[in-house]
């Protein structure tokens, strides 16, 4: 029918996951990496339907069981995974600090126009 790319974060380091469509019997079981993490490209069944969901199954990193579940959609051949967002992602920092870099110019100048005006009063003749 297709593969998917299933990861998950946040389960018990070491244990064990089940991976599972609509409920049926386990496809995978995949052991969680010690940062509690785990990817798994999964081949769906044959019995596969276009609104099929992806079960797994596991334990949390506070030792408790869980299940989450999530709906993917099934076009032709191909296989397209409703994104999840991780709520404690944060955006990488790119760039510089503007505020900074301003500070940084506007010490330049005043430190240029210092100079420039003592070397017009040293030059001045007397």
């Amino acid at each position: 029918m297709g593969t998917v790319l299933v990861t998950g974060t946040g389960f018990k380091p070491g244990s064990e996951v089940t991976i599972a469509v609509d409920g049926a019997e386990p496809i995978a079981r995949v052991t969680v990496r010690a940062d509690g993490t785990f990817v798994y490209t999964a081949t769906l069944p044959a019995g596969a339907t276009r609104d099929s969901t992806i079960v797994i199954r596991g334990v949390d990193d506070g030792g408790r069981s869980t299940t989450v579940r999530t709906k993917v959609s099934v076009k032709g051949e191909s296989i397209v995974d409703a994104p999840t967002v991780d709520p404690d992602a944060r955006l990488a920092l790119t760039g510089s600090d503007a505020a900074a870099l301003f500070g940084f110019a506007s010490l330049l100048i005043v430190v240029g126009l210092v100079l420039t005006s003592r070397r017009q009063v040293a030059t001045k003749p007397r």
